[in-house]
């Protein structure tokens, strides 16, 4: 069982410090990987500056981008009327638990 700590690190290629997003436990990234995107999802739409904009969040586009123990995610905020749309990245950091 290993404990998956998401943080948001970026917004527009801009670092950030990072925010703690959530927490997942589970035997294997593959079993955690949908909440986590919810949780991305939930995280965007719940901040007052993406009001009225649509959300989605996307895994690693390939089996090695889900190598850990770090493992980057994508959220990406489309507002109604931007010609572009606004990306996030978030890491996600597998801990072993004892």
């Amino acid at each position: 069982m290993s404990k998956y700590v998401l943080y948001r690190t970026a917004i527009d290629d801009q670092p950030i410090d990072e925010e703690l997003v959530a927490v997942e436990f589970g035997a294997s990234f593959e079993d955690v990987l949908e909440d986590l995107l919810q949780a991305i999802r939930d995280d965007l739409s719940g901040s007052p500056e993406f009001a009225n904009c649509d959300v989605d969040a996307y895994g690693p586009e390939d089996e090695e981008g889900m190598t850990g123990p770090d493992y980057e995610l994508m959220g990406v905020v489309s507002p109604p009327t931007a010609s572009e749309n606004i990306l996030v990245d978030y890491v996600v950091r597998e801990i072993e638990e004892q």
